[in-house]
């Protein structure tokens, strides 16, 4: 078996699309900000300066935003001008910029509470920009009420939340999170089941071979 890190990587951009992009179109992939390419994904600011980001990738997704948002009508006659079809995913991205402008004006003139309630009503696919501080401190998602975390107590750190597999059965975690091991904690054990004994392994290192 091996693993490369460059294999790795390749998989990766390759996943995204960016090798067949070059290989079929001969084109390389802009800077597109937080739009999410090939669909409809922007981030938006509401009236009390709070920030977020919506996306209608599927045909719901996309006619639940444009409801909760009350720009259905705009939005149409939009696709209607620009000779573009809105149930498309890839005419929602060539025309991101305008739809984003429509959207935003709904956004901009509501407090964030007002808009979460609009689009968890209508079940819009949407989130709240938040920091790592806001996440730990204020989010439940991130928190041993979630299925995810686990809280370990690591030797010279103290404790904190740890994740495990983020796939739960039942509530109940493929692989439940433990402290990493001190640095050499697991050496004889390893160097046991390759076949080297004790008094062996003491030997080397006692000499520094391993460590």
């Amino acid at each position: 078996m091996s693993l490369a890190l460059f294999d790795v990587a390749l998989a990766a951009v390759s996943a995204l699309g960016h090798v067949a992009e070059a290989q079929v179109l001969g084109t390389e992939r802009q800077r597109f900000g937080n739009d999410l390419y090939g669909a409809f994904g922007a981030m938006f600011t509401t009236a009390d300066a709070e920030r977020l980001y919506a996306v209608g990738i599927s045909n719901k997704q996309w006619r639940s935003l444009l409801e909760a948002t009350g720009t259905a009508d705009a939005v149409a006659a939009l696709a209607l001008d620009a000779g573009l079809d809105f149930a498309d995913e890839g005419d929602r991205f060539a025309a991101r910029t305008e739809i984003k402008a429509l959207i935003q004006s709904w956004v901009g003139s509501h407090r964030l509470a007002e808009v979460a309630e609009a689009f968890d009503a209508l079940g819009v696919c949407w989130g709240r920009y938040q920091s790592f501080l806001e996440l730990v401190a204020e989010d439940p998602r991130c928190s041993e009420e979630s299925e995810l975390y686990r809280t370990v107590d690591q030797p010279g750190i103290g404790s904190y939340l740890s994740p495990g597999s983020p796939v739960a059965f039942d509530g109940m975690l493929s692989v439940e999170p433990t402290p990493a091991p001190a640095l050499g904690a697991d050496t004889e054990a390893i160097l046991s089941e390759l076949g080297l004994a004790t008094a062996e392994i003491g030997r080397l290192m006692d000499d520094g071979t391993i460590a």
